[in-house]
């Protein structure tokens, strides 16, 4: 049984931020909201941090990928994304976003 103060202590430890992306999905919007067609939904499998982009085309889905992980990257520099795990995704089983996910220590599962 943890006493109050351990509760209070670990309500205020900040949790490290996204080291597994649980999921990692991409869907067309019926009806399509005006230029966007597409969404894709990133969520942390321990924190359940979760981030959803809107997009025009499918085109834009690595690039938006891509910007998020140097966000995340630039503001938490002490933690690390290790792995990605993806619904067979098209636009993540090109061998680019392998390359570049193997070149930055990121393990990705399909």
């Amino acid at each position: 049984m943890t006493s109050v103060g351990e509760k209070e202590e670990k309500a205020n430890t900040i949790q490290p931020p996204i080291l597994c992306f649980y999921h990692l999905q991409c869907g067309l919007i019926h009806p399509p909201s005006w230029p966007f067609k597409y969404f894709m939904v990133l969520i942390d499998a321990s924190s359940r941090w979760s981030y959803v982009c809107l997009l025009s085309s499918r085109d834009m889905t690595f690039a938006k990928f891509l910007a998020q992980i140097i966000k995340l990257r630039a503001q938490f520099p002490d933690y690390t994304i290790k792995k990605i795990r993806l619904d067979n995704v098209y636009e993540f089983s090109c061998e680019s976003f392998n390359n570049y996910c193997m070149s930055i220590g990121i393990t990705v599962e399909h």
